[in-house]
């Protein structure tokens, strides 16, 4: 599960992502929310805001 945060507004850069692709057809869209929190069989696998004492999951 993604929880997205709607707080965010960014312009989309593709040193952004993760993929394995030089290019996004969506490079320069203004975004107004952007993945704050995944959580996968309920625990936190990754945060877009470190936090003390998290650990997230393995990288697969």
């Amino acid at each position: 599960m993604v929880i997205w945060d709607t707080s965010a507004n960014l312009i989309l850069r593709n040193e952004q992502l993760h993929h394995n692709v030089d290019y996004t057809p969506y490079e320069g869209m203004n975004l107004r929310a952007w993945p704050g929190v995944t959580i996968s069989r309920g625990e936190v696998v990754w945060a877009r805001l470190n936090r003390p004492g998290f650990r997230g999951g393995r990288l697969v």
